[in-house]
């Protein structure tokens, strides 16, 4: 694969660019948005959302979540766009949370 390479901190960069501009798109009102290609994937995760917790959920918190769905779309949508190599690798370090055995003292 030929072309520009991307870096952990040029990645890091774009990843957090598009965070910032998510939360910005949110922000505006639904008149001043421009039309959304996720709009559709949006209303039917929202669907799924409030068809198994609409109940429990007042119309404030679905607005919330259906902003955190939304930035979460858009986020990954932003991802796709960074070309990345099979030779690239992750920029984060793995732990995993192992339980500890009570003290035997």
């Amino acid at each position: 694969m030929t072309g520009p390479t991307t870096n952990r901190r040029e990645f890091g960069c774009r990843v957090a660019g598009a965070a910032v501009t998510a939360l910005a798109a949110a922000s505006l009102p639904a008149a001043d948005r421009p039309p959304d290609p996720m709009a559709r994937t949006l209303e039917g995760l929202m669907r799924m959302i409030e068809a198994r917790h609409g109940d429990s959920l007042s119309a404030e918190q679905l607005k919330d979540v259906a902003r955190s769905v939304y930035r979460s779309l858009y986020a990954a949508e932003q991802m796709k766009k960074v070309p990345l190599a099979n030779s690239d690798e992750p920029a984060f370090a793995f732990r995993a949370d192992v339980p500890r055995s009570p003290s035997r003292d």
